[in-house]
């Protein structure tokens, strides 16, 4: 008697708890697909069965509306966004892409010709560029000619007074170096010799006393001797001292009013080797100043980065990443929207079907409990 009512106490206890189990774990795992099942309402008449369609299917603008409302406000919001621009490991980053795809361009062919000639012909490219390099000089010229050339050149004017006594010096040694040449010298003796003959009598009475070739010889050679002194080169600095100073005391439009050529832009503009500029390497073409260019990289991509980061609210604004979002999820289909919710959530769906098995055993357990001391 003891032994069967042990055996009946048992069997009891465990089949209303396995079946409290599967009752509790059934139910939530039917209630979780409800969520995403039926995908349409399901009809009796022209009675509507409860629960149909699935709550996902049934709320879906609902859930597009405040997934893209929740994008906005909790995860692409203006300071994270910010935040993250002015990251210094997404500079990094940002500077080492940047860093790579110069030196992928500086390995081209063509300064512009090649990277370009997939998108657009580049005769076209290169008269456009001319077109624009005209227009820009144009109406540089014309908002400028009231200017002193010392205003237009700005620090430039410093540079090249600065560099006067080396262009002094270099003239000077240039033309000694020059008419001490066997070439020079020849030239020089010509011209004296031509000046002395066209003298008339003059030039006979210099010749008769003194002999053509003596007296050539002696100019030259004075000629020479002045040029060697030191002070020469400083007279040439004196010189171009002068002209400089009236030189950019002197208006922009009154020096190229004295040339009077049609058009300053186009002449200008005409005798760049544009052309040329598009076809070469652009190691080539930038020469010593690839490193710098390099070099101004992290400086580039920081601006960059800063006038993004101030604009962020205008980005965000002309994104305007709620609508998309929203237009993105309006466009899932049902078993997309069941793939993404699964895919985030999945973990957590099986743990809640097993919660509602362990509730449910539990319950079972309890009420065999209950049923055993009331029987």
């Amino acid at each position: 008697m003891i032994l069967m009512s042990f055996s009946h106490v048992f069997i009891t206890i465990s089949l209303l708890t396995i079946v409290g189990a599967v009752i509790g774990g059934v139910t939530n795992y039917i209630a979780i697909k409800m969520l995403f099942k039926p995908t349409r309402a399901i009809m009796i008449g022209r009675f509507r069965l409860p629960f149909t369609p699935g709550l996902i299917p049934r709320r879906r603008e609902e859930i597009a509306v405040q997934l893209g409302r929740l994008v906005m406000k909790h995860l692409i919001t203006e300071d994270r966004l910010r935040m993250k621009i002015q990251d210094p490991a997404f500079a990094e980053q940002m500077n080492h892409i940047a860093e790579k795809r110069i030196r992928e361009w500086l390995d081209q062919s063509g300064f512009w010709e090649a990277p370009l000639s997939r998108w657009v012909d580049a005769d076209v490219l290169t008269e456009n560029i001319r077109k624009k390099l005209e227009e820009a000089l144009r109406n540089h010229l014309q908002s400028s000619k009231s200017l002193t050339m010392n205003e237009v050149m700005g620090s430039w004017a410093i540079a090249i007074e600065s560099r006067l006594p080396k262009v002094a010096q270099w003239v000077a040694r240039s033309l000694i170096a020059y008419l001490d040449s066997p070439e020079g010298r020849n030239k020089v003796l010509e011209q004296l010799n031509a000046v002395f003959a066209g003298k008339g009598f003059f030039g006979n009475i210099l010749g008769l006393f003194l002999g053509n070739q003596s007296l050539v010889e002696k100019i030259y050679s004075e000629l020479l001797a002045l040029l060697k002194r030191p002070d020469f080169a400083a007279m040439i600095e004196a010189i171009l001292n002068e002209e400089w100073h009236k030189l950019k005391n002197r208006s922009l439009g009154e020096v190229l009013t004295a040339f009077q050529p049609a058009d300053w832009a186009t002449l200008i503009v005409e005798r760049l080797p544009i052309e040329k500029w598009g076809q070469l390497p652009p190691q080539k073409l930038l020469g010593e100043f690839k490193e710098d260019w390099l070099k101004v990289i992290p400086k580039v991509v920081h601006s960059l980065l800063n006038l993004l980061a101030e604009r962020v609210p205008e980005i965000l604004e002309m994104l305007n990443l709620e609508a998309l979002v929203t237009d993105q999820v309006r466009q899932f289909s049902i078993q997309e929207l069941e793939d993404v919710v699964l895919m985030i959530s999945k973990k957590e769906f099986k743990m809640i079907t097993y919660l509602g098995a362990l509730l449910g055993g539990a319950i079972g357990f309890i009420q065999a409990g209950v049923v055993l001391m009331l029987g």
